[in-house]
């Protein structure tokens, strides 16, 4: 991804483990599984981790911090 692109998500957070679900063609966005709770930023900075670590490239949320739609912009 090039610096400063961004990614929408479709969070589904309390699962089992943190994974891409698919693509989610009516939202335009990716559906992810979050193995986090919503609570005290924890679904949003395990998000994070996994994309950075996905792909060795940092990420933050630029959008979406309390909702299950989420933007990620590649720094």
């Amino acid at each position: 991804m090039l610096p400063g692109a961004t990614l929408s998500l479709l969070v589904k957070p309390n699962a089992h483990k943190t994974e891409i679900l698919g693509w989610d063609a009516s939202r335009n966005a990716l559906r992810v599984a979050v193995a986090a709770k919503p609570e005290d930023n924890q679904a949003n900075k395990e998000l994070i981790r996994f994309f950075t670590n996905k792909l060795k490239k940092p990420v933050v949320l630029i959008s979406g911090a309390r909702s299950k739609i989420k933007v990620l912009r590649f720094v």
